[in-house]
């Protein structure tokens, strides 16, 4: 269906770490007279494929399609340049054609609409008791440039958005009259109203509306204009509105951000389109499942969309098929409200993906192992012939409130709001908790709001005798509610009318700060609270039910109506309760000690038997080997402005009182959090270590693309898109690092402290390892890809992130123990990158590893064979020898461990010039002497940043009375008489607001006492 998505299916084969065992397939028990309309169709309601009008017309053909299928896909005759015909006429000649034409469009003609292949396939849909998908009316592919620019010609300017906005409501409607003012109307039961916006690029929508993002007006319009239609037509209830998109596990946050803020205002689009072009080596089945679970957890109407998947042979193909269905039957039988799976293609000779076999039938009838395995699925999951509803235990998904079973234990409130009628204020966003449009109706949306003292905004508490609260909305008789009562990161929050279930009982837990409290819910049995969608403080900000942090946007203050916290009419506007972030990850002062420390790293390296490729089975869980489990964690990332997800895994007997090494590990290009959870990055390391070759540690799994805020794109190889990866080391170091630090039992240190990676995240561990190696002692690079020094990558010359004389570890100190770099003989995709790494340190005199996998491409062999010889040696598993006793006399350069004397008392000191480049009043400076061996010392200066803005760049100077002769954690440009003079580090320019950053330093002399004279610009 589109080139641009085969190319990037390729390169994510080659790039994507994700595995699965297979599981054989046995289509015995499938019924004789089973075949997918039966089951599928039965169930979901609709099952389909998608056709050409040529292929309908062969009456072979068509006698399959209904013998299989309900529901139909025009694959390309209803996209836009199939029907805006390259000529116009007037609009009085439009009209006169039943043409829509909106009271705001200005122009004097409009397009011509093809709606002849519309009209013939309604008809036979209609004449063969078929149903039809329509796709698409807007997209950013397949519509002509020349719809989008003046005068509908392609030498015009683009038009004005108001102008493109009119346009779009003239489109829309002319089509969507014409289909239902036709007799044959009704078989179109759903439509695409927007395709893959989020994949968007060089097109005339962006070219008018501008980048890419989750609150794209022209998108909500479009399905504002469609659900109008549907409204006219009194169809808003019988058919549906979809976005429809591809990669969607990968989008799964965006688009639930942009559909709910969609349906802000009232529900318009009715969910999503999961396009589902798919492939056994990516996604996973359960990285598939993780977007369908968190979709349905919204109360969305899911549609399985464009299926096809590629497997390495006919066997594989169908073990994957098979966990896919399985997966999707067993959220079916939870209540899922799943309406259509809908195959890309009759068979495999007519799909788009020719030569990659990914349907169920190698040609016209002739089944594949895949179908019976699709058909086996069903069965097993309980399913019989002709069943139109999933069992009856299941509980339905809808926006009815739930009866959900009791918790098998209620946690207490812990904080006491006392009966009563209150405003209630989100901390982060200092707005109110407030019912969207002020209507009281059930399943109308809850959202933030600036205060008003409306109706909608007035909660009435209500304690209840099992320790929990009810909050009925000052709009009648509804009360707050969870959808579905669900117990999932996600879920939606509403009004409902009130009834005495869980979805609409909650807790309040008292916070560290007086007055300020959590809203947990019941629904979740208390571990999850009332949350502002991704951090946000607009007006319109959604409200949902996430996983307990401590951040600010789940934190809320009751304010009395009519009390002395507010006023009796309307909330009182206050100053915002100021909270800190948490500041970067302070560099390790464990540097290497015990002599030179490139030959500690060498004698260390050299103890590593490198091994060219993973030993058998060991990428594989074994009985009587314990292994880690992993949970997924939502962070607040100042760098990116918004939450963000890593994946951490526990050592199988994790224990509090048990302090672990942390090992992070990245992903390829176009991956995110979940790419490299697999049973190879658990196993491995579990059973090194029940072997006792490797240490027990924490490994995390982040999504290393992380884009300054107003700054993400789409996939692509270019340096806009590379500039999200090149950032994240600003996100690890500053945001999820100190958030692993707080919330697990962690041995910090760069001597406890590894990176590695597969591809781009073996670049970025290289760079990141190297450019702060005071933080990362093992630094593993497998199979890394162009971008770390300069040379020819996929978007053309990069210009590095170091030259290559720069790629190397400064500071002697803060030699790596390990450096692995290991790529496969035959890989296909970074060439010879990996190997001139290699050279560039050897010239660069860095010790490092370096051996190369025989046989194996950009693919899991590689990754497999670095990441166990990395494990075998991270953590000084292997024996490091790096003691040394505290010198006796001032080093000539700084000494390589702090010494073991209490440090001296910390003054602290402000700033005492205020220069009118410098911010406002507000950044603080903290002095203190953390280490002292009489004629020379260690000391250090935090910065911190309450101006109320972020720094683009500082320089911090200070007039000191001893000679300052090293530093570290910024760049020391000098000591000029007293004035010594610092810039921000060159990996991070920024100081956001609420952040610190601490400077370390070694001096000679007598005088410890504090800088004077202190000025930060």
């Amino acid at each position: 269906m589109k080139k641009i998505l085969s190319t990037f299916l390729s390169l994510a084969l080659v790039l994507s770490l994700l595995t699965f065992a297979p599981a054989k397939v046995d289509a015995a028990s499938v019924p004789s007279n089973a075949n997918l309309l039966n089951t599928y169709g039965s169930l979901f309601g609709h099952v389909g494929t998608c056709v050409t009008p040529n292929q309908w017309n062969d009456s072979n053909t068509r006698n399959f399609i209904k013998g299989q299928y309900n529901s139909i896909t025009m694959e390309n005759e209803m996209k836009p340049d199939a029907v805006l015909r390259n000529n116009t006429m007037s609009v009085s000649q439009a009209k006169g054609q039943g043409y829509n034409i909106p009271s705001n469009y200005s122009e004097s003609t409009v397009p011509t609409l093809n709606f002849s292949t519309i009209d013939s396939m309604m008809k036979n849909a209609y004449d063969n008791g078929i149903q039809i998908r329509y796709h698409v009316l807007v997209w950013h592919s397949q519509t002509p440039d020349w719809f989008f620019r003046s005068g509908y010609s392609s030498n015009g300017g683009y038009v004005s958005k108001s102008q493109m906005n009119a346009r779009m409501e003239f489109y829309i409607r002319s089509i969507m009259d014409h289909v239902y003012n036709s007799r044959y109307g009704n078989v179109v039961y759903c439509w695409d109203v927007v395709n893959e916006y989020m994949h968007a690029s060089n097109s005339g929508w962006l070219n008018i509306y501008g980048a890419v993002n989750t609150r794209p007006d022209f998108v909500k319009l479009a399905f504002q204009i469609a659900h109008d239609e549907l409204v006219k037509f009194n169809k808003q209830n019988s058919v549906s509105l979809f976005y429809n998109d591809y990669n969607t596990y990968m989008e799964c946050d965006k688009i639930i951000s942009m559909v709910n803020w969609i349906n802000s205002n009232g529900k318009i689009c009715s969910g999503v389109g999961m396009q589902s072009h798919l492939s056994s080596s990516f996604p996973s089945p359960d990285y598939f499942n993780q977007a369908l679970t968190k979709f349905l957890a919204q109360g969305y109407e899911v549609q399985i969309t464009e299926l096809d998947a590629k497997g390495n042979n006919d066997s594989d193909q169908a073990n994957y098929y098979k966990q896919i269905m399985t997966n999707i039957l067993n959220a079916k039988k939870k209540g899922g409200n799943i309406t259509a799976v809908i195959w890309w293609g009759l068979h495999d000779g007519a799909s788009w993906r020719r030569g990659e076999n990914p349907l169920l039938f190698s040609s016209l009838g002739v089944k594949k192992q895949s179908y019976n395995a699709v058909l086996q699925a069903y069965f097993d999951a309980g399913f019989s012939i002709g069943q139109v509803t999933a069992p009856s235990s299941a509980p339905a998904v809808s926006t009815q409130p739930q009866v959900s079973v009791a918790p098998t234990q209620v946690v207490p409130s812990t904080g006491k709001i006392t009966d009563g009628t209150y405003y209630i204020k989100n901390v982060n966003a200092q707005k109110y908790l407030q019912v969207a449009g002020n209507t009281g109706a059930d399943a109308q949306n809850v959202e933030l709001g600036t205060g008003t003292g409306v109706a909608g905004q007035k909660w009435t508490v209500t304690n209840n005798s099992d320790g929990t609260v009810t909050l009925k909305s000052g709009l009648g008789n509804f009360s707050l509610d969870v959808a579905n009562a669900a117990d999932e990161d996600g879920a939606n929050v509403q009004i409902y009318s009130s009834w005495d279930g869980d979805a609409q009982k909650f807790i309040i837990k008292e916070t560290s700060t007086d007055g300020i409290y959590q809203i947990a819910t019941k629904a979740s049995n208390g571990t999850k609270n009332l949350d502002g969608s991704n951090y946000g403080k607009e007006d319109g900000t959604n409200i949902q039910q996430w996983s307990n942090t401590t951040n600010t946007n789940q934190q809320w203050i009751f304010e009395k109506v009519g009390g002395s916290t507010s006023a009796s009419t309307a909330p009182a506007s206050k100053a915002p309760v100021t909270v800190s972030q948490a500041p970067s990850a302070a560099p390790s002062q464990a540097a290497q000690t015990g002599g030179n420390a490139t030959d500690i790293a060498k004698s260390y390296m050299a103890k590593l038997n490198v091994v060219n490729t993973c030993p058998s089975g060991a990428d594989q869980k074994k009985g009587g080997v314990q292994y880690g489990s992993t949970t997924k964690k939502t962070y607040y990332s100042t760098t990116t402005g918004g939450n963000r997800k890593c994946n951490v895994i526990l050592p199988a007997n994790y224990s509090s009182s048990k302090k672990y090494p942390v090992m992070y590990v990245l992903h390829g290009i176009g991956g995110n959090e979940d790419s490299m959870i697999g049973d190879n990055i658990v196993a491995i390391p579990a059973n090194l270590a029940a072997q006792g070759k490797a240490k027990e540690f924490i490994i995390v799994c982040p999504d290393q693309y992380a884009p300054a805020p107003g700054t993400a794109t789409s996939f692509a190889f270019n340096q806009a898109y590379f500039d999200g990866y090149d950032n994240f080391i600003n996100d690890l170091t500053k945001d999820l690092m100190p958030y692993i630090e707080k919330n697990y039992s962690v041995a910090t240190g760069r001597e406890n402290t590894a990176i590695c990676g597969f591809s781009m995240g073996g670049r970025n561990a290289l760079y990141i390892g190297y450019a702060r190696p005071d933080l990362f002692g093992y630094v593993g690079a497998f199979s890394p890809a162009p971008g770390v020094t300069p040379g020819n990558d996929f978007s053309g010359m990069h210009k590095g992130l170091f030259s290559e004389s720069d790629f190397r570890i400064k500071d002697e100190r803060y030699v790596p123990y390990v450096t692995l770099i290991a790529c496969g003989t035959n890989d296909s995709v970074v060439g010879t990158f990996p190997k001139s790494y290699h050279e560039i340190l050897t010239r660069n005199n860095q010790p490092h590893v370096w051996f190369e996998v025989p046989g194996a491409d950009h693919d899991n062999n590689a990754i497999n064979a670095g990441y166990y010889n990395f494990c075998s040696a991270a953590f000084g598993v292997l024996g490091l020898n790096n003691t040394q006793t505290s010198p006796s006399a001032a080093p000539s350069a700084a000494p390589s461990a702090a010494p073991s004397i209490a440090p001296s008392a910390a003054p602290s000191i402000a700033p005492s010039v205020a220069p009118s480049e410098a911010p406002a009043a507000g950044v603080t400076c903290d002095y203190k002497v953390t280490s002292d061996w009489g004629s020379g010392w260690q000391a250090e200066i935090t910065i911190t940043n309450k101006s109320g803005k972020t720094l683009n760049g500082w320089t911090l100077t200070f007039d000191y009375n001893s000679e300052v002769v090293n530093g570290w954690g910024a760049d020391f440009v000098g000591q000029s008489g007293k004035t010594v003079t610092v810039k921000n580090p060159s990996w991070d320019a920024n100081l956001a607001n609420g952040q610190s950053v601490t400077v370390c330093f070694i001096a000679n002399g007598s005088d410890k006492s504090a800088p004077t004279n202190v000025v930060v610009k």
